[in-house]
């Protein structure tokens, strides 16, 4: 019976799945197939493209660097973004996400979906339509409204527009289409993975973060959890066990506390793992 893995959204936090799929790994359990949206889909490609987890591992700070509050800081320093006074000045994402896609390019080599190990999908939300925009290996039928299926892309670009965070990420186009990220419109996408065929789902929900600092930066992102954490809350479609670590306080900052979002992802997998295995087995 085909089960599948879905790794959600949460930034930084998102460490947190590395950690969870080691003890799967320990336990000789894998997914049949995979999904996954912002931070998530990180892993979810890496993993699936047959990286070793100690390899990701090495790899998961360097790429989630580029995903940080100090990055737009760095940015910003010096810089006169702040002094323009017309909005259409205003670059579209302070960050170019140039840096986390050469990491993932480097990584993922050329693959594109079909060549992965796992089958796995990446969900991405399209900027103009508001469609969730899900890169696979075929076209699935959706389930859900607004969802559509994209083939022939390669991993590392699919990756990267799922990670582009609104207005800190520069949004990624594809095949004329803008994106930005998939945890906007699916941060938890149990429904894609229930289109790619799974019987039993797992998800590892990373939820919302309760430590953003108070500036323009820390009210946008966490509007942006808010507001995919309310529209997951409405989605009809369920996983078998849905799974949330017990996240340490971690700020957008904290790249050092890494090593303990993926022990507790270790923690959060430990403590269901006989609801686990029931469900695989």
């Amino acid at each position: 019976m085909p089960w599948g893995l879905v790794l959600g959204s949460g930034g930084l936090r998102g460490a947190a799945h590395v950690g969870f799929l080691k003890v799967l790994e320990e336990n000789n359990i894998r997914p049949h197939l995979i999904v996954g949206t912002s931070a998530g889909a990180v892993v979810a490609a890496l993993y699936s493209s047959g990286l070793s987890l100690s390899k990701i591992e090495q790899q998961i700070s360097k790429i989630y660097k580029t995903l940080s509050y100090s990055s737009i800081l760095d940015k910003l320093a010096g810089s006169q973004i702040l002094t323009k006074t017309r909005f259409d000045q205003i670059p579209i994402g302070f960050l170019s996400g140039n840096t986390a896609e050469f990491i993932l390019k480097r990584l993922l080599k050329n693959k594109e979906f079909s060549q992965l190990s796992i089958p796995c999908s990446i969900v991405a939300t399209d900027l103009n339509s508001g469609e969730t925009v899900v890169f696979s290996n075929k076209k699935h039928i959706p389930r859900s409204k607004n969802t559509i299926y994209i083939e022939g892309v390669k991993v590392a670009d699919g990756v990267r527009a799922s990670i582009s965070i609104p207005v800190i990420f520069e949004p990624k186009k594809i095949f004329d289409r803008l994106l930005i990220d998939g945890g906007v419109t699916n941060s938890v996408p149990v429904d894609i993975a229930m289109d790619m065929g799974a019987e039993k789902i797992i998800a590892v929900d990373i939820d919302i973060s309760e430590n953003y600092p108070e500036n323009l930066f820390g009210v946008l992102l966490k509007t942006i959890d808010i507001m995919s954490f309310s529209i997951n809350n409405l989605k009809p479609y369920k996983a078998d066990l849905t799974i949330k670590p017990h996240m340490p306080h971690v700020g957008l900052l904290d790249v050092n506390k890494i090593p303990d979002l993926m022990e507790a992802g270790k923690k959060a997998a430990v403590r269901n793992l006989e609801k686990i295995k029931k469900i695989v087995s």
